[in-house]
């Protein structure tokens, strides 16, 4: 089963399609709604509030869509720097049945825009290992990095992420640093500017102050089987981030480091979800892990035993879906 997704033909991209339409189809009935916004959302998640206001079943559709398009888009850039093989698509398989793991993520809203920003992101830490002169990239990061904040406030730890990639891509110097942390401050002064000339200032630095207050509320929730289950992903995230860091399989120079960079940025990610706890937030998570996964799948021979257990998923994820819709 698995092995049909080695190759990229037109029926492989159509198979996926509709795998993807089936597992999102409880999400068609109407029973998700717009994520609710908390302290740690910036101004960017609050201006797409508007699309709550159009039909449920489109903003679905028009999700569906999107996720579909970023997942060709990371498969893409798996192939480019051979984290895959050229005509696999694995990463995509992954990636759309990962989007499909919570009915929460299933609708327009904000944690899209971010993953789009953050596959970008991720795209200029790779270029950064081809590139001799990499401190336009490094800038080019750290600006993503600062527009991914203005969606949800805590990302800006990221940095320490794009400092990490970069030393491990082809090393890093002060002005590699200086580049990226530039890139951010141009963002974030940017939002100032805003709140000045609306004469909100005040509010700017609420923001801020409210932006890195840790929160556990995840622990009241326990007896939620929603949020025990999303607490469970983020565990089977986390080990396979450090899987992948490890690196127990034999692979190309070029292959080790990209995985522990997306090692490094699933372990970053699943701690700030930890820390600072915004359920939708999770779906820019699906970028690394997709990749992670992506890459292990290609390297299983024998996959007998790992179909049956690939179909017992699927069957588990549209049942745990419907269930949430009930």
């Amino acid at each position: 089963m698995l092995k049909f997704f080695s190759k990229s033909y037109i029926v492989q991209y159509i198979s996926i399609l509709f795998l993807g339409l089936i597992l999102w189809s409880p999400a068609f009935t109407g029973c998700v709604r717009f994520p609710v916004l908390n302290q740690y959302n910036g101004e960017f998640a609050g201006l797409f509030t508007f699309l709550n206001e159009i039909p449920n079943i489109l903003s679905v559709l028009i999700a569906f869509v999107l996720t579909y398009f970023l997942g060709m888009l990371l498969n893409n850039m798996a192939q480019r720097f051979s984290v895959i093989d050229k005509n696999s698509l694995y990463v995509l398989l992954i990636f759309v049945i990962l989007s499909s793991l919570f009915t929460f993520n299933m609708i327009m809203a904000y944690q899209i825009i971010a993953g789009f920003i953050l596959f970008f992101l991720i795209l200029e830490i790779f270029k950064s290992e081809v590139v001799s002169e990499n401190i336009i990239l490094s800038f080019n990061a750290g600006f993503f990095l600062g527009l991914i904040g203005l969606f949800y406030f805590p990302a800006s730890i990221l940095i320490l992420f794009i400092w990490f990639s970069l030393n491990i891509v082809g090393g890093i110097s002060w002005r590699n640093i200086a580049a990226s942390f530039i890139g951010v401050l141009i963002v974030i002064f940017g939002d100032y500017l805003y709140f000045f000339f609306t004469s909100n200032e005040e509010v700017f630095f609420q923001n801020l102050s409210r932006a890195f207050t840790v929160s556990f509320d995840w622990l009241n929730n326990l007896n939620n089987n929603i949020s025990l289950f999303y607490l469970i992903m983020l565990a089977v995230f986390f080990i396979a981030a450090i899987f992948a860091i490890n690196n127990p399989v034999k692979l190309a120079i070029r292959q080790r480091k990209i995985l522990s960079i997306m090692g490094l940025l699933t372990i970053f990610l699943v701690v700030l979800l930890l820390l600072f706890n915004t359920k939708p937030m999770v779906y820019p998570v699906f970028l690394p892990v997709a990749i992670i996964f992506g890459s292990v799948l290609e390297k299983i021979s024998k996959t007998k035993r790992i179909n049956i257990m690939f179909l017992i998923t699927l069957i588990l994820i549209l049942v745990n879906n419907w269930l949430s819709c009930l």
